[in-house]
């Protein structure tokens, strides 16, 4: 068995742990904070809003416009609510 250590409980930190759990692996997530995802929970005035309603590139200001377009594909945002779910 091997043993993976993520230092930072945070979002990606617990994704990263998320993704690396196999029966193989053992993980231990190394946080300095009183609790893992203690930021998360204050996202969106503390109802943990990780998405907004609409997702449109004038939302975002980029150099490279393309890359933020390929990220709001709708494919994408389905994946990330599903994940989540």
């Amino acid at each position: 068995m091997k043993r993976v250590i993520i230092v930072g409980g945070g979002a990606s930190g617990i994704v990263c742990a998320i993704h690396s759990k196999t029966e193989e692996n053992e993980v231990i997530v190394l946080e300095r904070n009183s609790s893992p995802l203690k930021k998360v929970l204050i996202t969106g005035n503390g109802k943990c809003n990780y998405l907004n309603e609409v997702y449109t590139k004038d939302c975002y200001h980029s150099m490279d416009m393309d890359i933020v377009e390929g990220i709001l594909l709708e494919k994408n945002i389905t994946e990330v609510k599903d994940f989540f779910t």
